[in-house]
């Protein structure tokens, strides 16, 4: 019996390091550099973001990357700069969650940048119970609301280039996204089930609010593209006990994506040449894919627009000049707007 013990574990540790060899690490095959242009990063300091900033650090590109904790961006921008030999990596204070941030990062990157040649919309959370300022639930205000915001802010600097990428950091789980226009206030909730759905239906905001941009914006030049990145295996692991990470992380290892490999499909999207005819499209492994057939709803798509417009107190013109109406304006166009709309 101890023999065929020893003999099943030998077996299982070969095939588990056979496994571990053949492992296939997803790595964007394009070589193109980026020297002399400016990309903007949110969310940059961890996981994706940190890893997209290394990788286009590497190509020579001038890079913005945001956070909300000072002294842990400040950490990774040195990193950055040490490991790459790039001394072009700027960090900025930016909140996705309060409005009034994100028109302050707009104000200073306007005086400091005569362009920005790609905006990665890649922070994101998800869980929170709580509302912003703005009386937006967390979830949906980071991961959407506050990107809608910052993206039509910088469209002027962003057209100042002469190829304008937009990138959007989706998830597999907007697959289980629903635009519920009705509840989108409340989905916080607190209970995990309504935290869920609150993450899959931002999910689902960012390919549709992509799509709608692609039609408004591709006749300027503008290339507009949503990723997947795939399950990663990054910090919230951390917090395991030893023996659970004892017997989880080998599985973890094979399964899931490191940060590196999971930030390959918005690294493609970023640089790769001759992607411009693939624009308004949902990459997933550097390819695209076709996302659920609710994220093809023009309609859909349109009616968000419009509510995240009168949600953060922005309207924007056919000018694509923006006008702000900040803090107890956009609470009073939003409520407006949101009992406009359950009329219809």
């Amino acid at each position: 019996m101890n023999e065929i013990a020893l003999y099943s574990a030998c077996c299982s540790l070969w095939l588990y390091l056979l496994a571990v060899v053949i492992r296939r690490k997803l790595q964007c095959v394009c070589d193109d550099r980026m020297d002399g242009k400016t990309v903007i990063i949110t969310g940059g300091s961890d996981g994706l973001g940190k890893a997209t900033a290394f990788n286009l650090a590497r190509r020579g590109a001038r890079i913005i990357i945001t956070c909300r904790d000072w002294q842990k961006g400040l950490a990774v921008k040195q990193e950055i700069e040490m490991k790459t030999d790039n001394s072009e990596i700027i960090l900025k204070k930016l909140d996705l969650s309060d409005y009034t941030s994100v028109q302050k990062f707009v104000d200073r990157i306007v005086k400091t940048e005569e362009k920005v040649d790609v905006l990665i919309n890649n922070a994101g959370i998800g869980i929170g119970s709580t509302v912003n300022k703005n009386g937006h639930p967390i979830i949906f205000a980071t991961n959407h609301l506050g990107p809608f915001l910052l993206t039509l802010s910088l469209m002027d600097l962003l057209r100042k280039s002469s190829n304008p990428r937009i990138v959007f950091v989706s998830s597999v789980g907007h697959r289980w996204g629903h635009i519920e226009f009705d509840t989108i206030e409340t989905e916080d909730g607190g209970s995990v089930p309504a935290q869920f759905r609150a993450y899959t239906q931002s999910k689902l905001a960012q390919i549709l609010f992509m799509k709608e941009l692609h039609k408004r914006e591709h006749k300027n030049g503008f290339s507009v593209f949503s990723v997947q990145p795939g399950t990663i295996f990054t910090g919230i692991f951390r917090g395991f006990p030893w023996l659970l990470k004892l017997i989880t992380y080998p599985l973890f290892y094979l399964i899931l994506k490191t940060a590196d490999e999971g930030c390959q499909t918005q690294v493609h999207c970023s640089v790769s040449s001759g992607l411009e005819i693939y624009s308004g499209k949902h990459f997933t492994e550097c390819r695209p894919e076709e996302p659920i057939l609710p994220a093809n709803h023009q309609q859909i798509a349109e009616d968000l627009w419009e509510y995240s417009e009168k949600a953060v107190g922005y309207l924007s013109k056919k000018s694509s000049n923006i006008q702000p109406y900040y803090e107890e304006a956009s609470i009073h166009y939003f409520t407006s707007y949101l009992d406009d709309f359950r009329q219809r």
